[in-house]
């Protein structure tokens, strides 16, 4: 699959994410956000069903960091991150949970996620989906 056709998707169907793009750049999440950003993780594919033919399923993980920052960062405070970051994820996973992008015959399941750093009026929370396909 390619990650970008899940870009334009999220640049479509999230309005409230500032930047949306590939690879993780924290020196711009700094100051744009709330952004997400899209990284293949791994990629794991299973034995042909038949011998002699060299058709695999393939699934694909990738994950989507979500950079969010709170009003009170310039305060010095931390509230306002656990609401923006479910805000953010909320329709970060509207947007891809049962999608099914061109080229692929699985549609994209999440599998889970986790807070990735966190500090005063900023935190990155990670997402990872997976998504399935044939590779012939």
């Amino acid at each position: 699959m390619d990650l970008q056709l899940a870009v334009d998707r999220l640049r479509t169907r999230c309005p409230g994410l500032r930047l949306v793009a590939l690879g993780l750049d924290y020196d711009s999440a700094a100051a744009t956000t709330p952004a997400a950003y899209l990284v293949a993780e791994e990629e794991q594919a299973e034995p042909p069903e038949l011998i002699g033919s060299r058709t695999q399923r393939v699934e694909l993980r990738f994950s989507v960091s979500l950079v969010v920052a709170s009003a009170a960062r310039q305060a010095g405070i931390g509230g306002g991150l656990t609401a923006a970051i479910e805000a953010a994820r909320a329709d970060v996973l509207d947007a891809l949970r049962g999608w099914l992008p061109d080229g692929c015959d699985w549609p994209v399941e999440h599998r889970g996620g986790r807070l990735v750093a966190s500090e005063v009026g900023r935190a990155v929370w990670s997402d990872t989906f997976a998504v399935g396909f044939l590779r012939e």
